[in-house]
């Protein structure tokens, strides 16, 4: 029994160990890239503390997932609260049923592009029109799997999104279009539609998924 309670917490001290070296190395990397992305020390600051707090719902959900993953459902429907709660509800639609399990080390890296998708939708695209709507689904094909992010209620002019502000070059491009899709093992493409955008990433089912 002895032997048995000092392996369980060698178990529990190595997995603290693991993932307080990947918080450690997240905020490195977070901090760096807005170092060099915002002009205002303001705005610098809201938006670390943004990705403080949505750092710290990841290691929430990670403590009540399984040790293999968690529900995508989950991820979507926490990160996205706040943006619901701020809106109609009705204007943010989650996907319901064939969920998938994603892994931990994509549980961080999907809560950031949530987060990220939202503030766009809030300041310049979907939400900041009266009739525009969001919704996210997931579906998989074979061995890929596909998270698709659509807006729609918005009108497009040439370099523009919502309300005619143009979609930030810089920090946000990054998550969504390099560290997101690192960390999934796939590909991200933002689409321009008639009525609105679409944010698709597609990555390998075994590299993201349990």
């Amino acid at each position: 029994e002895s032997d048995r309670q000092v392996h369980r917490a060698n178990v529990v001290r190595d997995e603290l160990r693991h993932r307080m070296g990947n918080i450690y190395a997240q905020m490195s990397s977070l901090v760096s890239l807005m170092g060099r992305s915002f002009e205002s020390r303001e705005e610098l600051v809201a938006r670390l503390q943004e990705r403080i707090a949505a750092l710290a719902a990841t290691q929430a959900l990670l403590t009540q997932g399984s040790a293999s993953g968690v529900s995508l459902a989950c991820v979507a429907r926490d990160s996205l609260a706040a943006y619901r709660n701020m809106t109609q509800q009705s204007r943010i639609a989650v996907q319901e049923g064939d969920d998938l399990s994603i892994s931990q080390r994509c549980v961080f890296a999907a809560t950031l592009m949530f987060g990220e998708l939202a503030s766009n939708a809030v300041r310049h695209g979907a939400l900041a029109a009266p009739d525009g709507r969001v919704h996210f689904g997931w579906r998989r094909d074979g061995d890929m799997v596909r998270l698709d992010w659509k807006e729609s209620g918005i009108v497009l002019d040439d370099g523009t999104v919502g309300d005619g502000a143009p979609r930030r070059v810089g920090f946000g491009s990054a998550i969504l279009g390099r560290i997101v899709p690192a960390e999934f093992g796939g590909k991200a493409e933002l689409v321009r539609e008639p009525d609105g955008i679409r944010y698709v990433l597609t990555a390998p089912y075994d590299r993201c998924c349990t």
